[in-house]
């Protein structure tokens, strides 16, 4: 974390800036999500073929590029739930205006369980509470896809 402090004739500035740190190569930065099809095909490329869930969060400009994507948790072999507030925090700290959010399903099967649903909208609406829209939630593995938003399941 970088501080700095600013001293004014009438007031003290404290800021403190945090970076996002992912793990997940740079290379994915400034790489535009024109759809299903593109966010799709960076999440499987990250985390399709995973051993364990994972929750893969994309964070995008007004262009809707790729500003960052962070892999926010890794769970079990079927479950992997992550909280809100993390996960917004890091699309705060990056500036996002929008996100997508993408989980594995390691058995190749993407339907998602009612808890993938209600994680999602869970997610969206958190989102439209600061003013960070959810875009999308996938479920990916190597081979296969689901979105959820195409399939009508959010609000």
């Amino acid at each position: 974390m970088k501080t700095t402090i600013k001293v004014t004739q009438n007031a003290v500035m404290v800021t403190s800036v945090k970076l996002v740190q992912t793990k997940i190569p740079l290379s994915w930065a400034g790489v535009p999500i024109l759809g299903e099809l593109t966010a799709t095909y960076v999440a499987q490329q990250i985390i399709g073929d995973d051993a364990s869930e994972s929750l893969l969060a994309m964070f995008l400009d007004t262009k809707n590029q790729v500003i960052a994507a962070q892999r926010v948790f890794i769970g079990t072999v079927n479950k992997a739930l992550a909280a809100p507030r993390e996960i917004l925090q890091s699309a705060l700290l990056c500036n996002a205006v929008s996100f997508i959010m993408a989980h594995n399903h390691p058995s190749g099967d993407c339907t998602p369980s009612d808890a993938d649903r209600q994680q999602m909208q869970a997610m969206e609406l958190a989102g439209n509470v600061v003013g960070i829209k959810m875009l999308d939630s996938l479920v990916v593995s190597p081979e296969d896809a689901y979105s959820i938003k195409s399939n009508a399941h959010m609000a």
